[in-house]
């Protein structure tokens, strides 16, 4: 008997946490013996490595800044009706084809509402076709909908659409009513799954680099521009050590270059790009800073790395604030406001945590990926 189908549909917008997450599930899924196909919406992200899964592209689509209000196509133009045609067509000839035995969708309907214009006609084709179990695949912390109809309609999805909702976190450490009002109204519907990390074997690079450093990231590097700037000035102040710092490749090509021509004036700075050893260096350094997303923290947590957390709070973002607090309150990492970073605040957290010593096993679930693929086995009939 070949085994159930599973379609993963992955959006996202400015960062590349979803996808890097979504990877891990991926092949967590993979090597619990189901297939996957992964239907990916957003611009090709370096290093996502979704193993032997089919892979398909839809016509790509960005957020025009953090607020958002708009989505550029591949062009950098508005899309319009036509693409939106377009996209939909797509995914349902992929849906057709595939004839999925579970569906998932990367954080829809928490967030991504101007994408149900493709999936409400995905789940009414897959209703119409037979039994399908349909699931959303969120983290541990959401941004309440401020507006009543925004969250109205959401939870309309929820209750239309969705059989479950796979919660990447530990009830015990950040319920998701913590930061969702509405979890209480379906927790009947709710499985925590533990945190997602990415077990893949460590990428080899050079057995030095990240060696007692410090390593400085912002992740896929839409946003953290200004760390980076108050990292190589607190750095420039603490000579000791080698300072790595680590460029998302979403950041502009010339910030990039005028980031490494302000550090090439200091022997123990060095800026390159995001690499594909993250982990490894973690492994290897004296101390982590970088901002609180979800995949970094655990990337941090697994490597017991000391580290300074630098929540980006920009827009009405409040979700790495909200997790950063919580772990720090657990004593796992120090976090310092993004209202009041500045060098000298920096430099002074890096001395106080660099005198820490590495941490060990947190008492965590870190067993998200291999968790979620159970739970998917168990609701496609196979446990």
């Amino acid at each position: 008997m070949s085994s159930p189908r599973i379609l993963l549909y992955v959006q996202h917008l400015l960062g590349v946490g979803h996808v890097t997450r979504a990877a891990a599930i991926t092949r967590a899924m993979l090597n619990a013996g189901l297939e996957v196909s992964v239907v990916l919406g957003g611009e090709p992200v370096p290093h996502a490595d979704f193993g032997a899964a089919k892979r398909s592209q839809l016509p790509s689509a960005r957020a025009n800044d953090m607020s958002f209000s708009q989505l550029l196509d591949a062009d950098n133009r508005p899309v319009d009706d036509t693409w939106r045609a377009a996209r939909t067509t797509q995914l349902l000839a992929l849906e057709a084809d595939l004839k999925p035995r579970v569906i998932i969708t990367e954080h829809f309907p928490f967030g991504r509402a101007k994408f149900a214009f493709e999936l409400i006609p995905m789940f009414e084709q897959a209703r119409r076709r037979g039994d399908v179990k349909i699931l959303a695949s969120v983290r541990d912390v959401l941004v309440e909908k401020a507006d009543v109809v925004k969250a109205t309609r959401m939870r309309g999805w929820i209750d239309q659409w969705f059989d479950h909702i796979l919660v990447h976190g530990d009830a015990a450490v950040i319920p998701l009513d913590a930061t969702f009002e509405a979890a209480a109204a379906i927790r009947d519907k709710l499985i925590y799954t533990g945190y997602v990390i990415d077990a893949a074997p460590f990428v080899s690079g050079s057995a030095e680099d990240g060696r007692d450093e410090i390593i400085v990231s912002i992740g896929g590097g839409a946003v953290g521009e200004n760390l980076l700037r108050v990292a190589i000035d607190a750095a420039a102040a603490l000579p000791g050590k080698r300072w790595r710092l680590l460029v998302g490749a979403n950041l502009a090509v010339a910030t990039f270059e005028a980031l490494q021509a302000v550090a090439g004036q200091h022997p123990h700075i060095i800026v390159e790009r995001a690499r594909p050893d993250f982990r490894a260096l973690l492994s290897r350094a004296a101390l982590s800073i970088s901002q609180g997303g979800y995949n970094t923290l655990m990337d941090v947590l697994v490597a017991r790395c000391p580290a300074v957390i630098v929540p980006f709070a920009g827009g009405a973002e409040s979700e790495q604030t909200f997790r950063a607090g919580e772990f720090a309150r657990r004593g796992l990492i120090s976090v310092i406001a993004e209202a009041d970073l500045s060098p000298s605040v920096l430099a002074a957290a890096a001395l106080a945590a660099l005198q820490r010593p590495r941490g060990g096993a947190p008492a965590i679930n870190l067993d998200g990926a291999a968790g979620t693929a159970r739970q998917v086995m168990m609701l496609a009939g196979l446990a």
